[in-house]
């Protein structure tokens, strides 16, 4: 769960009405829309991530993550896959922004079930074939975190949620606030399909702005990245750049 959100506004202040047309009014004046991610993207989409996230965000850029046909055409297919993710166009159909993640029910054993063979196949596989990227730092930090959506779900009696796993704004296009026209169109989509919250990571202190100032926040555990060490007093994240701090949070929908 890796989220890297850009400028905010203030929308605890505001009804919902209000939001909607400050939401309306801002793309209409980038000349912007939001669509759901479908598989013929596939390659623009992971373009964009390669350019725009994957060697900046604090997660991956410490993983020392590198391009490789396991992640562009295994990994994140399987993720759009589930319809559950969107992306900001311009007016020439370019990618602007993405918001990718899941909805996730409780009673869903066999994703459930997945998600853990999955995980191990991802860092033992990587192992095997001595690749570069560090894919045990990703579920270090998120035993060190306490993230996990399936408890989550079970300690708070929630039946549906949606997990936020990759929130990216195009580097040209950051500070005219695409991140809050996602988080609020995609949270819209998610509530009326029946979702409860949103749960993420959130690992900038862009992201950790926006979703106070959305309201109905919930944190559930926060450490600063200098406190994140191993075994052996080791940084587990230390390309974490200018952010200082990683938090679990949940946000009402």
């Amino acid at each position: 769960m890796f989220i890297v959100l850009w400028l905010f506004l203030d929308y605890t202040k505001m009804t919902e009405q209000e939001q909607d047309e400050k939401i309306l009014q801002r793309k209409e004046t980038l000349g912007l829309t939001v669509q759901k991610i479908t598989m013929d993207m596939m390659d623009k989409l992971m373009d964009f991530l390669w350019e725009h996230f994957m060697n900046q965000e604090p997660v991956t850029a410490s993983m020392n993550i590198q391009r490789s046909w396991f992640i562009d055409k295994l990994w994140f297919p399987s993720l759009i896959k589930l319809g559950d993710s969107y992306a900001t166009m311009n007016s020439n159909g370019e990618i602007v922004g993405v918001r990718l993640g899941r909805q996730m029910n409780v009673n869903d054993t066999f994703s459930k079930y997945m998600d853990i063979i999955g995980n191990n196949m991802v860092i033992y596989g990587s192992k095997l074939t001595r690749s570069t990227t560090d894919f045990s730092k990703y579920d270090l930090v998120n035993k060190i975190m306490n993230y996990d959506a399936w408890n989550f779900m079970e300690e708070k009696n929630h039946q549906k949620i949606c997990e936020i796993m990759i929130l990216c704004v195009d580097k040209s296009y950051r500070g005219k606030g695409i991140g809050e026209i996602l988080m609020h169109d995609v949270n819209k989509i998610m509530k009326s399909s029946g979702c409860e919250c949103t749960y993420a990571l959130y690992t900038s202190k862009y992201s950790a702005a926006i979703s106070q100032n959305l309201g109905n926040v919930e944190v559930l555990k926060s450490m600063k990245y200098e406190e994140l060490v191993d075994r052996d007093g080791n940084l587990i994240l230390p390309k974490h750049g200018e952010h200082t701090a990683i938090e679990v949070r949940s946000t009402k929908l």
